[in-house]
């Protein structure tokens, strides 16, 4: 029987991310750069591969889409440990929260001496907050959507200055901070989920994977669907 006459849709293939061997050969020389530790903006990237702003910032886009959809997909696990940090704070730092800070959560997979397996970075939504302070809803929402269930011992401080704090993860919160203000000279909130999903995914490489990170971003890349700006939009 011929499908097409009963009115069944034939499936579909997966678009590619790339659609254009060009923008494949784009892409490459782009997972090389990105690749590097320093990581690459898009001024720089379009003067060395030469092309427009506007085409270097969307390859960029599209490798750090790859980079958050593997983060989404791993869940911490086992003893977790999570701290609230911020981003973009004013020298003059209060209780209350400053227009230009973006709070965000720096979590933890850990092992028995306290060494960092696996990290997250994840912005706290407003709706969370009250006041500039954190609200307990927020620990629920960030254990249901990057925790696994099984995992039962997990910690979140989220005092600013709580003696409690995790002093070890705010460093590494602070790193991801300056390598943000290094690389991409400041960011505001629409698509800063994105870049410290960047920060993340190449922290937790280079704790844990062997591989090629230039091979790993390529094969990334090119096993994702078609970019999807609106989805983007909605970080």
């Amino acid at each position: 029987m011929n499908v097409k006459n009963v009115g069944i849709k034939q499936p579909l293939h997966p678009a590619p991310l790339w659609k254009e061997p060009n923008e494949i050969v784009q892409m490459a020389h782009s997972s090389l750069l990105v690749a590097q530790p320093e990581g690459i903006n898009a001024t720089t990237l379009a003067e060395i591969i030469q092309v427009t702003y506007k085409t270097a910032w969307a390859i960029l886009q599209k490798i750090r889409l790859a980079m958050h959809e593997t983060d989404e997909h791993s869940l911490l696990s086992g003893k977790i440990r999570a701290n609230s940090a911020i981003y973009g704070k004013p020298y003059n730092s209060s209780i209350r929260k400053h227009p230009q800070e973006h709070l965000f959560t720096i979590a933890a997979s850990q092992d028995s001496i306290n060494y960092s397996q696996q990290i997250k970075l994840k912005i706290i939504p407003t709706a969370h907050l009250q006041q500039g302070l954190i609200l307990k809803n927020e620990i629920e929402d960030f254990k249901s959507k990057h925790i696994a269930t099984y995992s039962d011992d997990v910690q979140y401080v989220t005092g600013r200055y709580s003696p409690e704090r995790f002093h070890d993860l705010l460093q590494i919160a602070n790193q991801a901070c300056k390598w943000l203000n290094n690389t991409y000279h400041g960011l505001g909130k629409k698509y800063l989920q994105l870049y410290m999903d960047e920060f993340s995914y190449r922290y937790n490489h280079y704790l844990n994977n062997s591989k090629s990170m230039l091979l790993q971003l390529t094969q990334l890349c090119l096993s994702k669907l078609r970019l999807n700006y609106s989805f983007i939009e909605a970080i």
